[in-house]
């Protein structure tokens, strides 16, 4: 099944991958708003619900609820792309590969999520749920992004699209660091949220007044989050400055770098607003949000520049005269 759009037509495993990504960024934010609002054990068991398929009617009950059954969703749509790209595109190898490792996070997703309701929410096991699921929406974009792939052409064109491939591939090194210290700030903020050290430093930016945490272990857990947030800051204006230089200001790559930049200032105010408002449910839930919405920036930038130098791919990220 293909569907026109414009002048492109867009197929069944294009919109399966499409789906497959915005439903589950929905499940992350809707796992951080069932964590904000303390919903986690409002179904104390698993896979039922206080042992029945139809749960009471209660805030936290239906929150939780809400959020195994939109996981339900996102299951059937892993394994309805993955079937589709073993069924019809076993060529592609890449696109076969990131399909499969979307069914096998899928697998380890539900174990860790019957582990942290069984266990009554250990703090790491919270953490690595949320960056698993992180993985789940890298591998998922990936996926969706070798969909919409197309071969370039030749002459200038060509030309064209080798310096862009030069200028993206040499960003690899960027953005892979980007990305790694994006996901273990992340894994900090739901450690540190789930351990209650989400209010041990008052203030922000300074820590109960000072430059320097005091002994005591929540305060350093989490000034330890906010210095990963300083040090992927840092991470992201390098990048900036190198997509500029490397690219041009005006390259689509290097304005999704700045985009980053944005959601970024955007995550760290939303991070002081909750420290001035006490972790209140809003603060905290956009705030995973938005940390998300930075993530998706990152690993889409950081698919092209490893797809930048596949042989005769063209990426979504690129110059407007290459794509045609």
């Amino acid at each position: 099944m293909t569907v026109p759009v414009g002048e492109r037509r867009v197929n069944g495993l294009q919109l399966l991958s499409v789906a497959a990504v915005v439903v589950t960024f929905a499940l992350i934010v809707l796992g951080g708003i069932v964590r904000v609002t303390n919903s986690g054990l409002g179904c104390p068991d698993w896979p039922t619900c206080h042992g029945r398929l139809v749960p009471p009617l209660e805030f936290h009950v239906l929150v939780e609820y809400s959020h195994r059954l939109l996981a339900s969703v996102v299951s059937a749509l892993i394994l309805l792309l993955a079937a589709v790209a073993w069924l019809r595109h076993r060529r592609d190898g890449a696109l076969l590969a990131a399909a499969t490792a979307a069914v096998v996070l899928l697998l380890v997703q539900v174990v860790l999520g019957g582990i942290t309701v069984l266990g009554e929410l250990p703090a790491a096991v919270v953490a690595t749920h949320l960056v698993t699921s992180l993985a789940l929406l890298a591998t998922l974009t990936t996926a969706a992004m070798l969909a919409f792939t197309e071969r370039g052409g030749g002459g200038d064109d060509e030309r064209s699209a080798h310096a862009d491939a030069r200028g993206l591939g040499s960003l690899r090194g960027p953005l892979t660091a980007t990305a790694a210290v994006a996901l273990l700030t992340m894994w900090l903020g739901a450690y540190m949220t789930i351990s209650g050290a989400g209010l041990a430093c008052e203030g922000w930016p300074l820590c109960n007044g000072g430059a320097l945490p005091d002994a005591s272990y929540l305060v350093r857990l989490q000034w330890v989050h906010r210095v990963a947030a300083a040090g992927l800051g840092l991470l992201v204006l390098n990048l900036i400055f190198l997509a500029g230089r490397r690219l041009g200001a005006h390259h689509p790559a290097s304005r999704l770098a700045v985009l980053a930049g944005v959601l970024y200032l955007a995550q760290a105010l939303l991070g002081a607003l909750n420290i001035w408002t006490a972790l209140t449910p809003a603060a905290a839930a956009a705030h995973l949000t938005v940390a998300s919405l930075f993530w998706l920036t990152i690993v889409a930038l950081t698919v092209v520049a490893y797809l930048a130098r596949r042989p005769g791919r063209v990426g979504l990220v690129a110059r407007p005269e290459v794509v045609g």
